[in-house]
């Protein structure tokens, strides 16, 4: 039977802590958009004109695209009437990424025969 020295153990133990921290690093660096407000995530958009709607589904997957001529208002009714039928009332979350705004709903249950059939976000964008 072959023992294995403390310094044996110590190198695969430490090994191990760093696979672990090099993994975490990795996953946190993917994300490029942080949550911002709504009104600062505006700012960067035209006052009004077209926009395109796209909705997402939990998935990732495509849901719909809408095309909606006018202003924020105009907008973001249509985004949180699309919410609503979804169940998603006021938990969401505003992210902006480089192209445009992406409204997004912030806790999912990961459980039963529907994921990911669901409306998981909308991303706007200027036309």
């Amino acid at each position: 039977m072959v023992q294995s020295s403390g310094a044996e153990m110590l190198l695969i133990l430490g090994g191990s802590v760093l696979i672990a921290f090099m993994g975490w690093a990795l996953s946190s660096a993917k994300s490029t958009s942080n949550a911002v407000d709504a009104d600062e995530a505006w700012t960067k958009m035209p006052a009004s004109g077209k926009y395109t709607l796209n909705f997402y589904r939990q998935s990732g997957n495509h849901h719909r695209t809408v095309e909606v001529y006018g202003s924020r208002s105009d907008v973001e009714s249509e985004i949180f009437k699309v919410f609503q039928r979804a169940g998603i009332d006021d938990q969401f979350m505003v992210f902006s990424p480089s192209n445009g705004i992406d409204y997004r709903r912030t806790h999912y249950n990961h459980r039963g025969s529907n994921e990911g059939k669901k409306v998981g976000g909308c991303l706007v964008t200027a036309n």
